[in-house]
């Protein structure tokens, strides 16, 4: 009985010593929003289609925080506020902008992230802006026809080295686009990028945006230029691995379903030759579209050169797909990604489709664009 009763104590006492290590660790974002006119408030992650809604406590007027859990967190790429939580619709057609000025003009940040444990938003009510008749999709890709309703706020910047704050100083790193459609040079792009690297080392919006970004840069040299610049903080992340992987250039030879999906096969099966790896999907109107100028590389350079179709449909699309192969008459091999699209467009590095790799007998792999000439002529060049 002595016995029995010790081990209920311990029991317990486990249960209070040990029992926090089984909760998830989170991260916290603070929101201070002045004048909102709402009461609650939400965190929509939307990173790569997923649609995961988080609720903020309020804990006094006007301000409010949300948990975040580390697994959200560890991949994510595109989070927004909104007002509320009606239904899935209310996540298009209600948002929350940040409004402050840039380069002499206002800009929008809606998009959203954090840093560190704790991480900090403030603004003041500006006004609702509307949109109307505005073209949305849900993440089904059903189009959806709607007003957008935009709940506007001053940004009010207190620590110019929080996440909210980088975004703001530009929201689209990396892309080579300004927000407000100046004309400037590839180089001043770059000059720019590097400067706010430097300025922002430790950011993870900026290495997330950079290792979303690869191909927009001329070279790996512009990449590493600005990779450079970052700490380390964040380099151990799943971007900072995909940075270094491209620069790299190695290819990993993942396995994939053949188009019947009956067999399970390596992406590259003769290593001796150079391989052509064409990203592609039955939705995708531009890889249709290149098929003729695919078929003449290939009736000229096939006999060298190794081509594979990869298609990155859903298993629901694959019908559509293998109909299409047919109406095409496409000649060289296809492969399936259905049951791990994620991974091998990270693995890939692919941003949008179409999209194309040449792996070198080394193992090295370049990405190529068909439609220029210049990379086309490098296929032709190839010994």
């Amino acid at each position: 009985m002595r016995l029995f009763f010790i081990l209920i104590l311990f029991t317990s006492f486990s249960r209070q010593l040990f029992g926090f290590i089984q909760e998830p660790l989170h991260h916290k974002l603070h929101v201070t929003l002045e004048n909102a006119p709402f009461d609650s408030l939400y965190l929509h992650d939307y990173t790569n289609g997923r649609n995961l809604l988080f609720a903020a406590e309020k804990i006094k007027p006007f301000t409010w925080v949300v948990a975040i859990p580390d697994s959200v967190v560890f991949d994510f790429q595109t989070m927004e506020l909104i007002p509320n939580s009606s239904d899935t619709a209310s996540y298009l057609s209600h948002k929350i902008r940040f409004i402050t000025d840039h380069s002499g003009e206002q800009l929008a940040v809606v998009n959203i992230g954090v840093d560190n444990r704790d991480t900090y938003i403030k603004g003041r009510y500006r006004e609702q802006k509307v949109f109307e008749d505005g073209t949305y999709f849900n993440k089904e890709g059903q189009e959806l026809v709607n007003s957008l309703y935009c709940e506007d706020f001053d940004l009010i910047i207190e620590d110019k080295q929080t996440d909210i704050a980088v975004r703001a100083a530009d929201p689209l790193f990396s892309w080579f686009m300004d927000y407000n459609g100046a004309e400037l040079s590839y180089d001043d792009f770059l000059n720019n990028y590097i400067a706010l690297a430097r300025k922002h080392p430790d950011s993870r919006f900026l290495i997330n945006s950079l290792a979303n970004n690869l191909r927009q840069y001329r070279s790996k040299d512009d990449i590493m230029a600005v990779y450079n610049e970052l700490s380390n903080k964040h380099k151990t992340t799943l971007w900072g691995s995909q940075i270094e992987r491209f620069l790299t250039g190695e290819f990993v030879n993942l396995s994939l379903r053949t188009i019947d999906t009956a067999f399970v096969e390596d992406i590259i099966q003769d290593r001796s030759k150079h391989n052509f790896i064409i990203f592609t999907a039955s939705w995708c109107v531009w890889c249709r579209e290149e098929i003729p100028l695919l078929k003449q590389l290939y009736n000229d350079l096939g006999k060298d050169i190794v081509f594979t179709y990869i298609s990155l449909d859903e298993e629901r699309a694959l019908p559509t797909f293998r109909k299409l192969l047919e109406k095409d008459h496409i000649p060289w091999r296809t492969l399936l990604a259905y049951q791990d699209i994620k991974r091998v467009k990270n693995q890939y590095f692919v941003e949008s489709l179409p999209h194309h790799i040449l792996v070198y007998p080394n193992g090295e792999m370049e990405a190529l664009e068909v439609r220029k000439e210049e990379d086309r002529n490098k296929l032709y060049a190839l010994d």
